[in-house]
């Protein structure tokens, strides 16, 4: 965590993290109804996926409920709860940053993603949201085991992928790069990571009937509520627009500087995966 501590003397990025902090807590917070209605009914004692009709994964209705017995159940507390999980991505980001892509500058790429992050709507928790920090913790620990080869960087890396799959489902698909790494650099990797990456999910057969998460978290999404009216979302013509003026500077960055370090393949397979984990419903936070 040195990097975190020798980030936190430059002036500059503390000033755009208090900048985040002061925009967020000023403008417009999407409450979605979800995000309280959900830990109220488990505090008043209803049985998720048994009395709870609905078709997400637990950890985050689970983890709100926890956060609001502590300080109650109300819109404040979950917008201060969404500042702090937005702060640990933008350290997740400088630190990815400034440990791995010394050719940027760490407080050009926060710059970047605040802008974005409040224009295009990001203060709001949603499962998608909560899911980018593990997603960013696999990506960090992939990276430093690309760079040092200690496997247990590897397998935190697993284990986060597997706490973002019972996030949210779609999430499954950031296995296929932690696969192809395994199977590009140490094969006996494969088997441990996916072990690693299933103790989640294995949980959560424990804590819940299989035949609950089956049919409300797999069935019901995917091929019940896949073919009503509305549910696939996919870019409008002008989110279309901004994604690609977003991806092709980094595409280009990837195909012309990446080759110096091995490294555009990997990239291309992650953006690969976070595609998979948007669709059908894209959203941008």
């Amino acid at each position: 965590m040195k990097w975190l501590l020798k980030l936190l003397r430059d002036p500059l990025l503390l000033a755009l993290l208090t900048v985040h902090i002061a925009i967020l807590v000023c403008t417009r917070f999407t409450a979605w109804p979800e995000m309280l209605i959900y830990p109220y009914l488990l505090e008043r004692g209803f049985a998720f996926y048994g009395e709870i009709v609905q078709p997400y994964m637990p950890l985050l209705p689970y983890v709100l409920h926890f956060i609001f017995g502590l300080f109650g159940n109300s819109v404040a507390v979950l917008h201060y709860f969404t500042i702090a999980v937005i702060v640990t991505i933008d350290l997740l980001l400088l630190g990815i940053v400034q440990t791995h892509f010394k050719v940027l500058r760490p407080q050009t790429v926060l710059a970047i993603f605040i802008i974005f992050q409040i224009f295009l709507g990001g203060n709001g928790m949603w499962f998608d949201l909560f899911a980018v920090v593990p997603i960013l913790t696999a990506y960090y620990c992939t990276l430093l085991y690309r760079k040092n080869r200690k496997l247990k960087n590897f397998l935190v890396a697993g284990f986060a992928v597997g706490i973002a799959i019972i996030t949210k489902q779609t999430a499954v698909w950031f296995l296929v790069p932690l696969v192809i790494e395994g199977y590009m650099v140490n094969r006996k990797a494969i088997m441990l990571v996916l072990l690693v990456a299933s103790i989640p999910l294995a949980l959560l057969l424990i804590l819940f009937r299989p035949v609950d998460i089956w049919n409300w978290a797999m069935v019901y999404p995917l091929f019940k509520m896949a073919k009503t009216p509305g549910y696939a979302l996919y870019p409008s013509t002008r989110e279309f627009v901004i994604l690609l003026f977003l991806l092709l500077p980094l595409l280009f960055w990837t195909t012309k500087l990446l080759e110096l370090f091995r490294e555009r393949n990997f990239i291309l397979l992650w953006m690969g995966a976070a595609f998979g984990f948007l669709f059908p419903r894209f959203a941008w936070f």
